[in-house]
């Protein structure tokens, strides 16, 4: 970090990283566990597939030797000042690990165990909404690792390759409704692939609408939205929740991001639309009506949801701090609504989610402003 600040070039940064890796590399032992999962060991690493990545905390990729028997190599990203992450792990696959040091990285921990509950709550119910929230672990104060998702990218990604040109034009393609859907459809090229996206991108959908609204999450920028190749959506980066939102400088004024309860825009609808085409039913009612459904099962728990919260205060996390915090989870749950209100009331939610235009805004801005 001392040399980037110096103005180093991306090329001896990198050369930097790995010379002290190779200095590093005779000190370790042939095999050891990743604390974000014992179940996985590595061996040396391979420092000539080592990188510093190119976001604003400089995060390092680090590839390691697999102590398994034909295992793949398992990368680590090295992350200095920002969020955790993970997803299941099995023994030969690759690991893409972030390791966090610089912020409290237990909040990331308990979202991430609150949008596993509520898969928990959902499964009980008969609902599979597809969420597989990757774990995360908190290894000592300001550190903490998490798991990357493979095979999966950014909104951002996808909306920048639906632009066209350069710069602002790539931005601009946030606004092309197709986005997600030639996004799917080029990795899932026969129907019957495209079909079984199309689900699995309308049900995690509509886990992640209910989970980052009900919790408040916020930042909800390009970048900390994902969806895999297979088209399961989900979230990433939760430093911000129970309703603490983020202001985005714009030509010097601050401009209030979160302008919706969650993220749900034209060019997710159009996923559901084509898969229509597939289907022959109404897919955007069907997701309409799982989001709805999802919504009310949480709503049945809401006292544990709040129990959970009050037990963590004492953690005194930067965002949970008293008991009134808790107040946004109460006020988002509607405890004295009817389950057919409260399900109106979530159809509404998302009328007002896809009608928003500044969210579109909001991502052009973004990926502008990191693409310079």
């Amino acid at each position: 970090k001392a040399l980037h600040h110096r103005g180093v070039t991306g090329d001896d940064l990198k050369q930097a990283l790995r010379d002290k890796l190779t200095e590093l590399n005779p000190k370790l032992p042939n095999s050891y566990q990743l604390p974000i999962d014992p179940r996985v060991e590595v061996g040396k690493i391979l420092v000539h597939k080592c990188k510093v990545m190119s976001s604003a905390k400089l995060p390092l990729w680090l590839e390691f030797e697999n102590a398994e028997d034909g295992g793949d190599p398992v990368v680590i990203i090295f992350k200095a000042g920002d969020d955790v992450r993970q997803d299941c792990l099995t023994l030969h696959d690759p690991v893409v690990i972030i390791f966090k040091a610089g912020d409290d990285v237990r909040q990331d921990c308990l979202t991430l165990q609150l949008i596993r509950l509520m898969d928990e709550m959902w499964r009980e119910a008969d609902k599979d909404l597809a969420m597989e929230p990757y774990r995360c672990v908190s290894t000592g104060p300001m550190t903490g690792m998490l798991q990357v998702v493979l095979n999966a990218v950014t909104t951002k990604v996808i909306h920048t390759r639906a632009g066209t040109g350069k710069l602002l034009g790539k931005a601009m393609g946030s606004f092309n409704k197709n986005c997600f859907v030639d996004w799917i459809k080029e990795n899932n090229p026969r129907d019957s692939a495209a079909k079984a996206a199309g689900d699995l991108f309308l049900r995690s959908c509509a886990g992640y609408c209910v989970a980052t609204y009900v919790l408040g999450i916020g930042d909800r920028h390009s970048d900390n939205i994902m969806v895999t190749q297979q088209g399961r959506y989900f979230h990433i980066d939760f430093g911000h929740f129970l309703g603490y939102i983020k202001y985005q400088p714009v030509a010097g004024v601050a401009w209030k991001r979160e302008t919706t309860p969650f993220v749900f825009t034209p060019a997710m609808a159009e996923v559901f639309h084509a898969t229509s085409k597939v289907t022959g039913r109404h897919e955007m009612d069907r997701f309409g009506r799982t989001a709805g459904e999802a919504f009310n099962v949480v709503r049945g728990h809401m006292h544990l949801l709040v129990s959970l919260f009050l037990l963590m205060i004492p953690a005194d996390m930067p965002e949970l701090q008293r008991a009134q915090d808790i107040n946004y989870v109460v006020a988002s749950l509607y405890p004295k609504m009817t389950p057919p209100d409260a399900f109106s009331l979530f159809g509404e939610l998302i009328n007002k989610c896809l009608h928003d235009k500044w969210k579109s805004v909001d991502d052009v801005l973004h990926a502008w402003k990191h693409s310079k």
